[in-house]
């Protein structure tokens, strides 16, 4: 029955809602939902704010409640986090949303308050850490707590610059289109795109509009106040794009191996570029070069808002990387 969620019909309730404790992240995915790579500064949701927006919402179910960020393991009082949203949603689930890469730091403390409070660890595993997923696993295992690894090798590219899009369709291909997002401002959103979002006006200039907000007064006088398009949702695109992780050995991009070692050199380059001030338009401006052999790796990446290029040449059987 531990799967199984129990809902009282008769009462006002909000299927899932994101409470964002944390801008920042120690990622810096570019097509992040949540803009976390754009943030300057981590805009922690303070403790005793917290436990404010949890008792003022308790008087509604909230079906999923999520913790996330940003990055929340960057947060030093998690764990009293977890028992405060035990304590205002004793039958709700509560998940911790995380990237995993500092769960093997927590101390005894962070483990003993997920158990506690009845709390999942939802992890989501990128690319980059896939060969860590067996440690990891077998370490929360250990540590006997609940959790779930989603494979992440795909990230959604939404937003367009024009706002002609039609909100009831690109609905149905919204990903939040359940989710409500509660900003460390105390304002509801409908979704993290909506208020995120903002942060591309300031990096690139673009004109994306404040889109619609409530209290949380008004979310519980009227939890179904946010179904509906707001004005980010005509940015939305009807047809959103998939950007992939993409995985090929040299030989795959054409780099012979025929030649005796101490001659190799080709004047094959591997070859990646954006033109323009959308530095993520077309390819990610970042890369990773991986020796499957020495279970070593070299992760780059371009920190820059216009035009960037970088390639990878060999030369005396050394394979040289200019960014």
């Amino acid at each position: 029955e531990e799967y199984i969620q129990w809902i009282d019909m008769s009462k006002p309730h909000l299927y899932h809602l994101e409470v964002n404790l944390i801008s920042t992240c120690n990622l810096k995915c570019k097509s992040c939902s949540h803009f976390s790579q754009l943030c300057k500064s981590p805009d922690i949701m303070k403790l005793e704010d917290f436990e404010d927006y949890m008792k003022r919402l308790s008087s509604i179910q909230i079906v999923n409640l999520y913790l996330l960020g940003g990055e929340p393991t960057l947060i030093k009082d998690l764990p009293e986090r977890f028992k405060i949203a035990r304590k205002y949603f004793p039958d709700s689930t509560i998940a911790v949303l995380t990237n995993g890469t500092m769960l093997q730091q927590k101390d005894d403390t962070f483990y003993d308050s997920i158990r506690d409070n009845g709390i999942e660890i939802v992890l989501s595993l990128y690319p980059k850490y896939k060969h860590d997923e067996i440690k990891i696993r077998n370490f929360l295992i250990k540590k006997k707590v609940k959790f779930c690894i989603k494979r992440i090798i795909t990230f959604i590219k939404t937003l367009t610059e024009n706002n002609n899009n039609d909100p009831f369709i690109s609905q149905t291909k919204c990903l939040c289109e359940q989710c409500r997002f509660l900003h460390t401002d105390g304002r509801i959103y409908k979704c993290p795109i909506s208020k995120m979002g903002l942060l591309m006006n300031e990096e690139y200039g673009t004109k994306f509009p404040e889109s619609k907000s409530v209290t949380i007064e008004e979310l519980v006088l009227n939890p179904s106040i946010l179904d509906g398009p707001v004005e980010m949702c005509y940015y939305c695109s009807e047809k959103p794009k998939e950007l992939n992780w993409k995985e090929y050995t040299f030989e795959d991009l054409g780099f012979p191996v025929t030649q005796t070692k101490s001659i190799r050199r080709t004047s094959k380059t591997i070859e990646v570029y954006n033109t323009g001030n959308w530095s993520a338009k077309e390819y990610l401006p970042m890369g990773l070069l991986r020796n499957e052999v020495a279970d070593t790796g070299l992760l780059w990446q371009i920190e820059h808002n216009g035009s960037w290029h970088y390639e990878i040449a060999d030369q005396n059987d050394h394979y040289i990387l200019n960014v």
